[in-house]
């Protein structure tokens, strides 16, 4: 992460607080691949009370323009709100 990306996280993690409802988080496994020992939740379950994971296999930038990543994306949401 270059210095001003650093920074920019820095500033920001003061703010967050716990949330108690229900999120569903897509993450990319090839993120999870090149640095498995980073957290399934992208350290997210320090603050959300319910939190349903969904790795998807693709990388972060290709999961909401890319089939079939795309079809995967929406059929998990149109359960989680169903």
């Amino acid at each position: 992460m270059d210095a001003s990306k650093h920074a920019a996280a820095a500033a920001y993690m003061p703010r967050l607080r716990p949330f108690t409802g229900d999120v569903t988080l897509f993450v990319a496994s090839a993120r999870l691949r090149a640095d498995p020992l980073k957290s399934a939740s992208c350290g997210w379950d320090r603050y959300i009370g319910s939190l349903a994971i969904h790795a998807l296999d693709t990388d972060h930038f290709r999961m909401m323009s890319d089939e079939p990543y795309v079809t995967q994306v929406a059929g998990v949401l149109a359960r989680r709100l169903a």
